[in-house]
């Protein structure tokens, strides 16, 4: 039990608290919270679809992961091509929420539903007799595992859909490309997991946290750019 509540708090303890600090006081965050949930299930069940329809994918999974993140990087932009904008400009304008503070709430609930999609099964597994280790580092539990793993990707998706949304409104391709690039990179490199060893968890690990501190970095520095912009320049708000 203390396994299963620890891995609880890890992975999912602070996303809670942002939720409930920051898109739980407005009622339009908590809409496009459930939107971007919504969203994340569609992406996922249209990999599940082309593993099924594609017999090779099952057996491979280093053809599963990159069609999973294609399909997931084409959703995301669908979503704010034919919704999430729309969406933005009836709930949020008279709001007075900026952008990236919705995009924010838009990722948080996406990334939450792929970490508990993600991370779930795994934890159901630390309520039963025993204890489950990880074949790519024989001393750790695959419940710390995966618990670091889904904090980390919860809040890369939150900050890459802050990045991406912002990207997509300036049309920078070369930003955009960056963030597809990492989201290649994190997904493909969770792929050691796979391979016996008794550190190699640390690859994956290291590098996914390498990744997030930087795009929270990139992150933070643009929502500056963006709110200095807006304090000089009257006529940009709200944003």
């Amino acid at each position: 039990m203390l396994e299963f509540l620890g891995g609880l708090l890890l992975a999912y303890g602070p996303p809670l608290a942002l939720f409930l600090l920051v898109v739980a006081r407005k009622a339009p965050l908590v809409v496009v919270s459930i939107a971007g949930s919504f969203t994340c299930l569609v992406s996922l069940l249209l990999s599940a679809v082309v593993w099924m329809a594609v017999p090779p994918l099952r057996q491979v999974l280093g053809f599963i992961v990159p069609f999973s993140v294609l399909i997931l990087e084409a959703v995301r932009f669908a979503s704010w091509k034919f919704f999430y904008h729309k969406l933005e400009q009836v709930l949020l304008v008279k709001s007075h929420i900026n952008r990236d503070v919705s995009a924010l709430a838009f990722g948080l609930g996406y990334g939450t539903t792929f970490s508990l999609l993600l991370y779930s099964g795994v934890l159901a597994e630390s309520l039963g007799p025993g204890c489950l280790f990880s074949v790519s580092c024989a001393r750790i539990p695959m419940t710390f595992l995966g618990g670091m793993l889904a904090f980390v990707f919860c809040f890369l998706h939150m900050f890459w859909h802050i990045l991406s949304f912002r990207g997509y409104r300036e049309r920078n391709w070369r930003w955009l490309a960056a963030i597809v690039l990492s989201h290649f990179v994190c997904a493909l490199v969770t792929l050691v997991n796979m391979s016996p060893g008794d550190h190699k968890c640390l690859i994956p690990l290291i590098t996914v946290y390498l990744f997030l501190i930087v795009t929270a970095a990139a992150t933070g520095f643009f929502t500056v750019l963006s709110t200095q912009a807006r304090s000089s320049n009257p006529a940009l708000r709200p944003d």
